[in-house]
């Protein structure tokens, strides 16, 4: 994130009576500020005159003004004078020193000799000093610990001196200065060890300060925890009160009627707005197409109109909008399934109630909308570095770690397991926080990933967008595509001038990428839903570069400055008695409607003030929000019309061109181009027309001559010059530009109808679609109404509803305050990390022998990792409409009683979706063609796969697989990487016999019972086929079916709304061979079992 634009200097902020820093800052009504103590006592000296001045403007005031705190003042002076703290360093008593010459249980030392290289308890001291008191040459000096470190373990010598020399960078002793270090830098240890301090002692400063952020964020976390807590307790309550009336149960049954007709109706509406969302893109994309083709059929001149057309991106996929069908609703068995309902509620205490979330509304994490302008996405800001743990060998990282550039030779980075090996990759060593926004400026090629932190290193299951862990941007100047899971998107390319914005709603499951030029236009947008921490990640193609990083262009302490009214940076800022600071309008403007009572309050603490105060500029304020509006207006660049071309003679800024000469291959501003006209006056083979776009673009690159030819060869089909012509296309079929342009224009106008009458289609499926949106709600909703009112007098008990709604509260406060602790406990453990490393450097600091300190400074491990305590978020738990439901519920339960069979069934009906019918050809089916891959983690060790993991075949060998969770042990089985998508259809081939499955992902895996078995269970359902039988699975029921022959293709389709399953038999036809109507409630995936000497084959859409 960028720098404050804010210079805090400490004198802006300083009291003009006392010259110090504010203390409790206060705001006089003329719009200075001092410290509360100072301006006190100077009004305490008016009091006699009963006037009170302004010490700096001398205004005055009468009676004596009220003081209040100035808040934005108070938090930015608390932030100044943290910056200001030294860190105290609280003496240690050193550990006690051995004596050396002790036999046995050694004595406490009480000094050392630096000749004899030796510590002495009292005893041996009197010894040594006996033995050497004429020798001169034994200096003695308080205890040193680990002595023995301050000699040279090459020449057994004390070490005296410190070599600076970058390879070496150690303590030396004299005879090391003489002999491998003469040409070094050599200081003393003195002198090094007062450089070191500073480290130790910067160190020592950033670290309390980091420990004091994430105490307070420690403090913010207890509170989150304390009030979700205290919030699901009165949600409770508040529920407890309401349901003591309700005894009998048939609500679930009004509920559960509710909630079918809610589902249809989502379920309807959803896949109807899925094809208008993919409709409306599809439009856009061809409308953006035109556009293109327009301005192309525009230019003027033929070789550029040819040079373009010829690079232009194929037309964008385009489904048919006659095979969009809409779903429709009926009412038909619903008076059946009432009856049901009535019998059940003569013994409705017995019954068994379902899930409570139809019945009230679930408690849901409250999410935040995306952002339509720049600043809303800059209020999540976070600011990432790159991790060189993570960097492949071939990737340079620099400034700070916020730029990657890919280098032809290896960088000397140590082995590391997080290391991206066979790829050119890197991830960041921040994690995502819930809602984060990051801006990326790129050069050549790149991809612009968010992965799971837990992405492979070490495999090709490491490329980003290649698995189920990354997300990924692909951009180019060529091209733009987004990939997961190895499945490609095309998109429209965006330029390597604009920056790319990407923001992540973790909770919500949304990633986006925006192009971010003078406005945020969206490139691409994903809904998934994220289960590990999350990381940005890039892969750096060959002589390309990730510029940078960028940094917000605006310091999130604007927030600081911010008037609570307009929520814009403040203008004329005044500062009320209370301490709040607003612009003067939006105070005087608040103020102008309270003129009539009287009584005039601060819209943010409510403090009443009569009579209504007067109001001056604040000028320390003041002075800081134009600081902030320069730094602001420096960052803007004025934006450059995309259509203009640079005169090519002007130096320094260039002027507009206005013509191009064919001849120089040069384009002129009006300058210069009457000096070219007055040049080349009398030569007439200097062609101006006028200007061109990219004009070196019509220069032959082999032979640097225009281009005035065009080759039609298959081979070749390019623009050439007259010297091409004659060399190597001599042979050719060439024709002059304007003729290929006529045919090429003929070519493009024809894709322009074709488009456009496309769009106009599109656009009566639009209204179509919108009309029955509107049609399914409708009905619905008056199918709702008239059920509501005849189970209004039907009501009774739901006494296990109101047990389920307890325990859905209690699920989402255990959520929130797990995640709360989890963070809490990493915080605990980094601030407990930076304590010890603090410790640590307080000791070294209080170190009075220089090369003890030196010796053990070099050999300190790297300070802890640790996270921004801004990025730590806490999610808040909305049940405001929780109460307010069930206690209509309650109202329509007083007065229930039995009603008649007859007269429920009369007056209601059952919602049931109409399906549309299945396609009559194999064509159809294969507009929802899915590709599939056997996911080698699920594979029984006697099944090998091949050709992609595409083939399964039985092998007597065991598998050398790894062991894994997901792998099925019993059973010769193996399910598919990918889920199976709304509406989906595969086709297999097979041998001998299998069973082809579908199968919800949570199958069991590890026992040997039906559990685990496909069609044994209520998860899978399968289709048995081998050449003597075929039959149908389901939750152990067999149904059979008539044989089919292994020399024809098996095709699988699934509507998962519709909740239909159909299997084919593919030859010339398409037959039917079984198919299955329920209800899917999880994910599905493709699956097969695998008898002795058998195998399958997924099979290409396009075979």
């Amino acid at each position: 994130m960028a720098e404050s634009s804010v210079s805090l200097i400490q004198d802006q902020f300083s009291c003009s009576i006392c010259l110090e820093l504010l203390r409790d800052p206060v705001t006089v009504s003329c719009g200075h500020s001092y410290c509360l103590s100072c301006i006190t006592d100077c009004w305490d000296q008016e009091d006699l005159k009963q006037i009170y001045s302004c010490p700096q403007c001398r205004q005055s005031f009468t009676p004596r003004p009220s003081l209040g705190k100035n808040t934005i003042l108070a938090e930015v002076v608390e932030k100044l004078k943290e910056t200001k703290l030294k860190d105290t360093v609280a003496p240690r008593s050193s550990g006690d020193v051995e004596c050396d010459i002790c036999s046995g249980d050694k004595n406490k030392a009480i000094k050392s000799c630096l000749t004899c290289l030796n510590s002495f308890c009292r005893e041996h001291l009197e010894q040594h000093e006996n033995l050497f008191k004429n020798n001169k040459h034994h200096k003695v000096m308080d205890t040193i610990e680990h002595l023995q470190e301050m000699i040279c373990p090459q020449h057994n010598r004390l070490l005296e001196m410190f070599c600076r020399d970058e390879e070496c960078c150690r303590c030396l002793c004299m005879l090391c200065l003489v002999t491998d270090h003469k040409t070094h830098e050599t200081v003393s240890p003195e002198e090094e060890r007062a450089e070191r301090q500073e480290t130790l002692e910067e160190e020592l400063k950033s670290n309390q300060e980091s420990i004091e952020e994430k105490e307070e964020k420690l403090k913010d976390l207890r509170e989150a925890v304390k009030l979700h807590k205290s919030s699901a307790q009165a949600a409770l309550d508040e529920i407890e009160k309401i349901f003591t009336e309700l005894i009998q149960s048939i609500e679930r049954s009004r509920s559960e009627v509710t909630q079918m007709i809610r589902d249809q109706e989502k379920t309807a509406v959803s896949h109807a707005e899925d094809q208008l969302e993919r409709l409306q893109q599809e439009i856009e994309d061809l409308r953006r197409r035109n556009t293109e083709l327009e301005q192309l059929s525009k230019s003027q001149h033929h070789i550029a109109f040819l040079q373009k057309f010829l690079s232009l991106s194929d037309a964008p996929g385009s489904s048919d909008p006659s095979s969009i069908t809409v779903t429709s609703l009926s009412y038909e068995q619903l008076p059946e399934f009432v009856s049901q309902v009535k019998e059940k509620l003569k013994d409705a205490l017995e019954e068994d109630t379902e899930t409570v979330s139809r019945m009230v509304k679930y408690v849901e994490i409250i999410q935040t909308a995306e952002y339509q302008s720049r600043d809303g996405f800059l209020q999540h800001y976070q600011h990432f570095t790159l991790d060189p743990n993570t960097a492949s060998v071939f990737l340079s990282l620099s400034e700070g770690n916020r730029v990657a550039t890919w280098v032809k030779r290896k960088q000397l980075y140590p082995d590391h397991p997080d290391r991206f090996d066979p790829i050119d990759q890197v991830l960041c060593r921040e994690i995502v926080s819930e809602l984060s926004y990051w801006e990326v400026e790129w050069k050549n090629a790149v991809e612009i990933s968010v992965s799971y932190k837990s992405i492979s290193r070490k495999d090709d299951e490491c490329d980003f967008g290649s698995n189920e862990k990354s997300w990924c941007l692909y951009c180019s100047e060529a091209v733009c595509l987004f990939w997961h899971n190895n499945e490609e998107t095309a998109l429209p390319r965006v330029s390597s001038s604009s920056r790319i914005g990407v923001f992540v709603d973790y909770a919500a499951g949304i990633l986006s990428f925006y192009s971010v030029s003078d406005t945020m236009s969206l490139i691409h947008r994903v809904h998934t839903t994220f289960t590990e921490p999350l990381c940005p990640g890039f892969w750096i193609k060959h002589y390309s570069k990730l510029l940078k990083m960028a940094e917000s262009s605006v310091s999130l302490i604007q927030d600081q400055f911010s008037c609570s009214i307009c929520l814009e940076l403040l203008r004329d800022p005044v500062t009320v008695s209370c301490g709040h600071s607003y612009c003067l309008s939006c105070i005087t403007d608040c103020w102008d409607q309270e003129d009539l009572k009287q009584i005039y309050s601060c819209p943010q603490c409510r403090q009443s003030f009569t009579p209504r105060p007067s109001l001056g500029k604040n000028t320390i304020l003041a002075e800081v929000v134009e600081k902030l509006k320069e730094t602001k207006l420096k960052d803007t660049v004025a934006p450059r019309s995309s259509g203009d071309v640079e005169c090519d003679i002007c130096s320094g800024d260039k002027n507009k061109a206005i013509k191009s000469c064919l001849t120089c291959l040069n384009s002129f501003c009006q300058e210069h181009l009457e000096q070219h006209e007055n040049f080349f006056k009398n030569n007439k083979y200097h062609k101006v027309m006028d200007t061109i776009e990219h004009l070196q673009e019509m220069i032959c690159p082999q032979h640097n001559r225009l281009l005035e030819m065009f080759c039609r060869d298959e081979e070749c089909c390019r623009c050439l010059c007259l010297l091409c012509f004659l060399t190597d296309h001599k042979t050719h079929e060439t024709v002059s530009p304007e003729e290929e342009r006529a045919e090429r224009q003929e070519t493009l106008e024809e894709e322009l109808k074709s488009n456009q009458e496309s769009i106009e289609k599109k656009e009566e499926k639009l209204k179509d679609l919108r009309e029955a949106v509107k049609l399914h709600k409708s009905s619905a909703q008056a199918a709702l109404d008239e059920i509501e009112k005849i189970f209004t007098e039907l009501i009774q008990s739901i006494e296990r509803s109101r047990s389920e709604v307890t325990q859905m509260i209690r699920d989402q406060e255990k959520t929130a305050v797990s995640h709360a602790e989890d963070q809490l406990e990493r915080l605990q453990q980094e601030i407990e990390d930076l304590r010890r490393r603090n410790t640590e450097l307080e000791q070294l600091s209080k170190s009075q022998h220089h090369i003890a300190f030196l010796q053990k400074f070099l050999s300190l491990s790297d300070a802890p990792g640790s996270s921004d305590p801004s990025s730590i978020t806490v999610t808040s738990l909305s049940y405001e409409q929780l109460p307010e439901f069930v206690s209509q519920v309650k109202e329509k339960l007083k007065d229930a009683m039995e009603e008649d069979t007859e007269t429920v069934s009369r007056m209601v009906k059952y919602v049931e979706i109409i399906q549309t019918a299945e396609y009559q050809s194999r064509d159809g089916f294969l507009q929802h063609y899915q590709h599939f891959t056997l996911d080698p983690n699920t594979a029984s060790v006697f099944l090998s796969l091949s050709e992609g993991n595409r083939v399964a075949t039985w092998v007597k060998r065991k598998q050398l697989y790894p062991d894994h969770p997901d792998r099925f042990d019993s059973f010769v089985q193996v399910l598919c990487r990918e889920i199976v998508s709304e509406l989906s259809y595969w086709e297999v081939e097979w041998k001998d016999a299998v069973e082809i499955s579908v199968s919800y992902k949570s199958i069991s895996r590890k026992d040997d019972s039906d559990e685990c078995r496909f069609g044994s269970n209520e998860k899978s359902w399968c289709l048995y086929c081998s050449e003597a039988v075929c039959s149908f699975w389901h939750n152990n029921e067999e149904t059979a079916l008539p044989r089919v022959s292994s020399s024809s293709r098996i095709g699988v389709f699934v509507d998962y709304a519709a909740g239909i399953l159909s299997f084919y038999s593919v030859t010339d036809t398409m037959s039917l061979i079984h198919r299955v109507h329920t209800t899917f409630t999880e994910p599905l995936c493709p699956g097969f079992c695998i008898d002795d000497d058998s195998e399958i084959k997924l099979l290409d859409g396009s075979i």
